[in-house]
């Protein structure tokens, strides 16, 4: 014992010099910090990864948890301009779970930020499903912040996603609700959105008279169409939509009008659409040659809109394997400052340190097996636990999954299951809890489903995010409560445990 006291002196001077150390890095890191979220902010490219790394280090250990949440989701938007969007993502994730949405001094701000980047990745790597998550809990944070007319604005981004599903009446009742609640707020400096896309789908299901009413919105706004009926500029699909539309109603010549004037614009998919448009117009005129040069046109167009996918995929496929390639350097980086860092500690306490930091992590390590101990033998005491699965207030949340459309459960279905929980297996919010750490409500609210069996996927549907967020959350529980890293699994196999 006295030889462990000896040994911890030293050990207790050399923290105390890492200590006042930090605390006279904190003010440059933090000016640093903000510094890059000004570049941010100003849309400037980031491509210092290595700043990026340094502030989320040093954050991680010594921040807010605003702060470790900012370093986390620059790391990423720099990790996105560096054209690494695997890597982006899962540095976007991190910042999610960093951030305390139950403080008053939440940054909402930074976490909207999170969720605009990740909508963007989502949509590049054709993950509709996951865009429209992520764009919605964008949407729920600014209406959060009392920023209606971004949250109209963005919920306009779900069409995209929805279209891509082929959710066509979904797509149409999103633009209706956009532009009419912009209409009702007197939003004049915002002109009618995706009138054209309602346009198409109404040609395309024939209802010609809806149809029309959106092309004349379209073709109303102030500046969108000349005296020479040219469009503006990156509005070019006006055109082939149009062009469709006076083909339905007979006009032919007309349609040839507007899908000639597609033709010059330098957008794979316009002259796609042009193509096909013009093609339709001689067969229905019957003109064998100018059918024959059109088909010809419209698979080569076709050809290089394929060629773009399988370059996109293409694409995405060498970012992942970037993104293997660039986890073996960076921790090869992280090695060599951890090295440098023991070679600098060595060089002050002549290795003390690396063998009293041995026999702590041996002391750590038994006093966690003895805790984990005593709080299984704690639990044993308790109730044998009821057939939870079979519960009506389970069963009541199995039927809301079930049912068709999706119900969401209130705050009484929540208060009915906390109640449930809580009566059956007292010792239960307890067990997930200890001296430092307390569960946040949608921890606690996932350790609840967890226990009552409902899958992943459907606890992900009644949080409203996707299934890897419901993972994230299950590791970082685990952590905190056992204060070392484990699987998801682990955490599942330990709740179904309590009783």
């Amino acid at each position: 014992m006295k030889a462990y006291r000896k040994a911890i002196v030293p050990l207790f001077c050399l923290l105390l010099a890492v200590v006042v150390a930090c605390g006279s890095d904190g003010t440059y890191m933090r000016q640093q910090l903000a510094e890059l979220q000004d570049k941010n902010l100003a849309d400037s490219l980031l491509t210092n990864d290595s700043l990026a790394l340094n502030l989320c280090e040093y954050f991680d250990n010594h921040g807010t948890s605003n702060e470790k949440m900012l370093a986390h989701y620059l790391l990423g938007r720099t990790y996105a301009d560096m054209g690494e969007a695997p890597r982006a993502l899962d540095c976007y994730y991190d910042a999610i779970s960093l951030a305390d949405t139950t403080a008053a001094d939440c940054d909402y701000h930074t976490l909207i930020g999170v969720y605009g980047q990740m909508s963007v990745i989502f949509h590049q790597q054709n993950l509709p499903q996951d865009e429209i998550q992520a764009i919605k809990q964008y949407a729920y944070y600014t209406l959060l912040l009392g920023d209606t007319i971004n949250h109209i604005i963005y919920q306009s981004q779900l069409i995209a996603p929805y279209y891509i599903l082929d959710e066509k009446d979904t797509v149409l009742q999103i633009i209706e609700d956009v532009n009419q609640q912009l209409e009702q707020r007197g939003c004049t400096d915002f002109p009618p959105l995706n009138l054209g896309t309602a346009a198409y789908i109404y040609t395309e299901r024939g209802d010609l008279e809806k149809a029309s009413e959106m092309l004349d919105k379209y073709e109303s706004i102030d500046g969108m169409i000349d005296e020479n009926h040219n469009i503006a500029a990156g509005w070019e699909s006006y055109y082939w939509i149009k062009g469709f539309y006076e083909l339905k109603i007979d006009n032919v010549d007309s349609a040839e009008y507007y899908f000639r004037k597609a033709l010059p614009v330098n957008d794979i998919e316009v002259r796609f659409n042009a193509y096909k448009g013009l093609l339709k117009v001689y067969q229905l005129r019957q003109n064998i040659d100018s059918i024959a040069n059109y088909s010809l046109l419209y698979e080569n167009s076709l050809d290089s809109l394929h060629n773009r996918m399988r370059t996109d995929a293409i694409s995405q496929s060498a970012a992942l394997y970037g993104y293997t390639r660039s986890e073996k350097l960076i921790e090869q980086e992280t090695q060599k400052r951890r090295e440098a860092w023991y070679w600098f500690f060595g060089l002050l306490v002549c290795g003390l340190l690396a063998g009293v930091f041995a026999f702590w992590l041996y002391k750590n390590s038994q006093n966690e097996k003895r805790r984990l101990a005593e709080r299984i033998q704690l639990l044993r005491g308790y109730a044998v636990n009821k057939n939870l699965y079979d519960s009506p207030v389970a069963n009541h949340f199995r039927q809301l999954l079930k049912a068709n459309p999706y119900h969401q459960p209130d705050a009484k279905d929540w208060k009915e299951l906390t109640t449930l929980i809580e009566t059956e297996i007292p010792g239960f919010r307890k067990a997930l809890s200890n001296e430092t750490y307390t569960p946040s409500d949608i921890e606690y609210d996932v350790c609840m489903l967890i226990k009552i069996q409902i899958p992943l996927s459907d606890i992900a549907r009644l949080k409203h995010c996707v299934p890897s967020y419901i993972t994230q959350i299950r590791k970082n529980v685990y952590k905190n409560l056992f204060s070392k890293k484990g699987s998801a699994n682990e955490l599942d196999e330990y709740i179904m445990q309590l009783c």
